[in-house]
């Protein structure tokens, strides 16, 4: 086997193209799981007559249980490995997703939703890791930005399940059906993954080389056994990644995008149906409707800037020029005065935005910025924190949307404006840069402000790679 100057220059193949696949399944089961509960609402509201605040607490279920679900498996992916947690957690959602048919009360739906999110959180980290160490550099952009278009077609299938649900079954008890769906796409995730390996950068970084160089070469990448590819980094642990430097300016960096994007995005997400059915005073099929075609776009719009923009354009564009879009959507909304064409508009935009673009964004440098030693426990530091804005955002805004809906708005789209300041100073590129550069950057081995244009990433050069060798 020819060897390539780095271990991620090689082409995509099958083996490669399969792990993967399994990797983007959990983020569709992900939003499948997130919009399934949106259509449930509709029965679920009136069957169990839920106030505003048990609505909230219902829909961020989830979102808390990914908190928790992140923080604790991004230790356990960069300590045990990714293939543990990659099959284990959907056990778990499995057996969860099996239980909410059999709820009878608020807060038992509510238990089972936080135990669902604990398994859909601690797969994330595990899942772009695997996409980002089983990815050739050319095509790793897109591939992980591909991941927010498996996310939202989730969402298009939960939308025409719920559709179809509610045709046929009992109004009453359509939602039992529909929280316990997602349990088949799991179950057959569960049965793929069985067949994927460990990644061999991190049993590089495990000093476990006999191992990785046989998944090299099991799975196509140009590393050859006997050959060692370049360094992927100590073991470091937490204290690396919050020390003054690099690691930590990506760290809050990356959080706070991810933060923003979730308090809005998740709230709009979720609420779409139930605000278009309250500001157009018409039925539960509208929505719905409205709610599937608006996730139809963001799947298309998706798929097109992962195919031809992230690889091409690059991650910063991608990231500052969609959340300029939505901080103006937000102010419209906050001036609607009402308007339901307004409203309707300025959600539909907001979230193909949010869920077609800014989503993408993350999945790529959430994966990219952090050595392999560390990738592990930024991801579930960055997601966990995406997933308390989305908490906020979803329990909040029933609340808010009635007390001050314009006001809430407005202080939104201040707070996106201010994430666009910080992207525009500290947000690095990474497009079509090897993993094997990258982990320099993510060591904190290049410092935070280099001289010569501070936008972009720095080189780490011969003399870097030598004196970790």
């Amino acid at each position: 086997m020819t060897a390539g100057h780095h271990t991620d220059d090689g082409r995509f193949t099958s083996r490669q193209r399969y792990i993967v696949i399994t990797a983007l399944l959990g983020l569709f089961i992900d939003g499948f799981d997130i919009l399934i509960v949106s259509g449930a609402l509709l029965g679920l509201v009136p069957a169990m007559g839920l106030s505003p605040g048990q609505v909230g607490l219902v829909s961020a279920g989830a979102f808390a249980g990914m908190v928790a679900g992140s923080l604790a498996s991004g230790p356990l992916t960069d300590r045990f490995g990714r293939r543990i947690v990659f099959f284990g957690d959907m056990l778990l959602f499995i057996v969860s997703s099996a239980l909410m048919f059999f709820a009878e009360t608020p807060a038992q739906l509510i238990v089972l939703r936080v135990l669902a999110g604990v398994a859909i959180g601690a797969d994330m980290p595990a899942a772009l890791a695997m996409i980002a160490e089983f990815s050739p550099r050319a095509r790793r952009g897109t591939v992980l930005a591909l991941g927010n278009a498996f996310w939202p077609a989730g969402f298009v299938v939960a939308g025409a399940l719920s559709i179809v649900v509610y045709q046929f079954a009992d109004p009453a008890q359509a939602w039992r059906y529909l929280l316990m769906t997602p349990l088949v796409p799991a179950a057959v995730l569960v049965f793929l993954r069985r067949e994927v390996p460990e990644s061999p950068r991190w049993l590089l970084s495990r000093g476990r080389t006999e191992e990785a160089h046989r998944v090299f070469e099991e799975c196509g990448f140009p590393a050859a056994v006997g050959e060692t590819p370049p360094p992927t980094g100590s073991r470091p642990g937490l204290s690396s990644l919050l020390r003054r430097g690099r690691p930590r300016t990506l760290l809050l960096l990356v959080s706070a995008f991810w933060l923003v994007s979730n308090i809005v995005g998740s709230a709009i997400l979720i609420y779409t149906p139930t605000v278009i059915k309250t500001v157009a005073k018409g039925g539960v099929f509208t929505p719905l409707v409205f709610a599937t075609v608006v996730n139809v776009v963001v799947v298309v719009v998706n798929v097109a800037t992962s195919l031809w923009v992230v690889d091409r354009a690059g991650r910063r564009p991608l990231a500052i020029v969609p959340s300029v879009v939505v901080a103006f959507a937000l102010i419209a909304v906050a001036a609607a005065s009402g308007n339901p064409i307004v409203i309707a508009t300025g959600f539909a935009v907001v979230s193909i935005a949010t869920s077609g673009m800014l989503a993408g964004v993350y999945y790529a440098w959430g994966s990219e910025l952090f050595a392999t030693g560390i990738r592990g426990r930024s991801l579930a530091i960055t997601n966990a924190i995406g997933k308390l804005g989305s908490v906020a955002g979803v329990a909040l805004f029933p609340t808010l949307f009635i007390a001050a809906p314009a006001i809430s708005f407005a202080v939104l789209a201040v707070v996106v404006f201010a994430v666009v300041a910080a992207l525009i100073r500290w947000a690095p590129e990474t497009k079509g840069r090897s993993l094997d550069e990258l982990e320099y950057l993510g060591a904190g081995e290049i410092p935070v402000e280099p001289a010569g244009d501070p936008f972009q990433p720095v080189d780490p050069g011969p003399r870097r790679a030598a004196g970790r060798e």
